[in-house]
C-alpha cells in the first residue's frame, strides 16, 4: 500500500513480470469501466503485461462496497493458490485493506427501494421519525449515531430490515486466521516528494482527453446520485468545471488540494498501521527485493 503517486503500480507491474503472482487492485475508482486517466488507471498495455483482478470489473451504473471487495478478495486468494500463485494486493483505498485485515460483518447489500422509501419518509415526517424508529427496533445502534446523521441512521435500519437472524452468518474472517499475511508500505516522511509526484501526475490528467471522459460518463451511464465517484478526487471537479461552477485554473486547483488532502489521509491510516513494515519512496528498489524474497520464500 502507499498514498497516490507514490509509485505502487509500477513496482506491481515489474513484480508481475518475474513472479508467479495474482495482482489484485486496491482502488475504489479504478473497478469502474471508463474511469480511466482521472483513477491514474494503468494503461491498456500494461494491463495486458500485468493483468490486475478488480479492474474494469463494472459500470458506474452500479455501486461498489468495501463488503463487494471483502467477498471477491477471499474468492480471488482461493482461486489464486490453487493455481499455486501468490496474491499481492496493490492499491491506497484503505477502507478496503482494512475489510480484509478486520474481517467485516456479513452485512445485507445496500437496498435502494428501502432507501428511497426512508428518504421519503425523512422529507416528509423528518429525521427525528427514522431516529426514533431506530430507538424503537435496536438501541445498540444509537449510542454510535449521531441524530442527524441521516446515512448511518438509514443504514442502520437497512442492516436491521434485511439482515439475517443466524448468528453464524455473522461472524468475521480476518485475513490472517487463515493465510501468512505480509504488510508493507511506501511512505514519504517529508511529503515533498509526493507533494512534487502528484503535481507531475495532475497535470498529465487534468487534460481535455480527461474532460471528455467525463463528458462520457455523464452521457453513456445513468449514474446514481449517491455514487462515489460523484464525489471522487479529479472526477467530482471536473464535473464541477463542466456544470460551469469553476474555471479550468480553479479545477486544476482543488483537484490538486483534494489529492493532497488524500495523500495525507492515507499517510494517516498507514501510520496507524499495525504490522506494517515501511519504506521510504527512494528505498523502491529495496521494497522490490524484499517482496520477490517473500515471494520466493513462500512458494
Amino acid at each position: 500500500m502507499g498514498p497516490t503517486a507514490s509509485g505502487k503500480t509500477s513496482l506491481a507491474i515489474n513484480l508481475y513480470q518475474a513472479n508467479s503472482i495474482e495482482l489484485i487492485s486496491v482502488d475504489s475508482v479504478m473497478i469502474y469501466k471508463d474511469c480511466d486517466i482521472g483513477s491514474a488507471k494503468p494503461s491498456k498495455d500494461e494491463l495486458i503485461k500485468a493483468p490486475h483482478h478488480l479492474i474494469n470489473k463494472i459500470t458506474v451504473e452500479e455501486i461498489y462496497t468495501a463488503s463487494d471487495f471483502y467477498h471477491e478478495a477471499h474468492e480471488i486468494i482461493k482461486a489464486a493458490h490453487n493455481r499455486d500463485r501468490t496474491p499481492v494486493f496493490v492499491g491506497g483505498t484503505m477502507m478496503y485493506f482494512k475489510s480484509l485485515l478486520d474481517g467485516m460483518d456479513n452485512l445485507p447489500p445496500r437496498n435502494e427501494e428501502f432507501r428511497e422509501f426512508l428518504e421519503e419518509r425523512a422529507k416528509s415526517k423528518g429525521l427525528e421519525s427514522l431516529y426514533k424508529d431506530l430507538i424503537n427496533k435496536d438501541s445498540r445502534y444509537v449510542s454510535s449515531i449521531n441524530q442527524k446523521d441521516k446515512k448511518r441512521i438509514i443504514r442502520a435500519l437497512e442492516i436491521i430490515e434485511f439482515s439475517k437472524d443466524d448468528k453464524d452468518d455473522q461472524k468475521r474472517e480476518k485475513l490472517n486466521d487463515r493465510y501468512n499475511l505480509f504488510q508493507y508500505s511506501l511512505v514519504d516522511t517529508s511529503r515533498k516528494i509526493i507533494h512534487q509526484r502528484i503535481e507531475e501526475r495532475l497535470e498529465n490528467i487534468i487534460t481535455d482527453e480527461f474532460i471528455d471522459e467525463v463528458k462520457n460518463l455523464l452521457g453513456n451511464y445513468d449514474i446514481p446520485k449517491n455514487h462515489p465517484i460523484l464525489k471522487s478526487v479529479n472526477y467530482k471537479q471536473c464535473i464541477e468545471y463542466l456544470n460551469g461552477e469553476i474555471n479550468k485554473e480553479n479545477f486544476y486547483l482543488k483537484s490538486l488540494y483534494a489529492t493532497r488532502q488524500l495523500a495525507k489521509k492515507q499517510a494517516t491510516w498507514i501510520n496507524s498501521w499495525k504490522s506494517l513494515e515501511l519504506f521510504e519512496l527512494e528505498e523502491i528498489n529495496k521494497l522490490e527485493k524484499t517482496l520477490k524474497k517473500v515471494i520466493h520464500d513462500f512458494k
